[in-house]
């Protein structure tokens, strides 16, 4: 018997705000009032690994959005999670999602960085982009500090209490 396959790696980039939040387990509203769900815009990590820096990182995801609290000149941090809640995940591109046996994709009706086609419009980028709702982090999810340029660190881990734990030597 064969194994299956290994979960998708997926990251979501989110606001230093946000990211301090999460290390202190004060978690927003925005990620539905708890430490382990996701909800919003996200990549597959491995679609965005050549992509480094939180200034490439506001470029290549389009976070110039009207609306958007990002900018160039800040960093960022990125979560990177597997889910079990594979079904979360949609693709945003209705002829797409049709294209690999699903009814439809989501459409969201927002403008740019949404251009409807299932991709992100940034600078020399096109990165596949999902819309997961309640994706539930597994433990062992981790969270990432991108500085606008130069090396990322990894900031706090999720545990199975479902509570962010800083890592040692981050921040010095």
């Amino acid at each position: 018997m064969t194994a299956p396959p290994p979960k998708p790696i997926w990251q979501r980039v989110i606001s230093v705000i946000e990211g301090d939040q999460l290390r202190a387990n004060a978690v927003s509203p925005y990620f539905s009032g708890l430490p382990d769900v996701v909800n919003g815009f996200v990549t597959l990590a491995m679609h965005a690994m050549q992509v480094t820096g939180a200034r490439a990182l506001y470029h290549a995801l389009r976070l110039d959005y009207p609306g958007s609290h990002f900018k160039p000149e800040e960093p960022l941090y990125a979560l990177r999670f597997t889910t079990d809640a594979v079904a979360s995940a949609y693709v945003t591109d209705k002829p797409l999602a049709r294209s690999i046996g699903k009814a439809g994709g989501v459409d969201l009706g927002y403008g740019p960085p949404y251009l409807g086609n299932g991709f992100t419009g940034g600078e020399n980028y096109n990165l596949p982009e999902y819309w997961m709702i309640d994706g539930v982090l597994d433990p062992g999810a981790e969270l990432w500090f991108i500085p606008t340029e130069g090396e990322e660190q990894l900031a706090a881990i999720l545990t199975g209490n479902k509570e962010w734990v800083g890592v040692t030597g981050f921040g010095n």
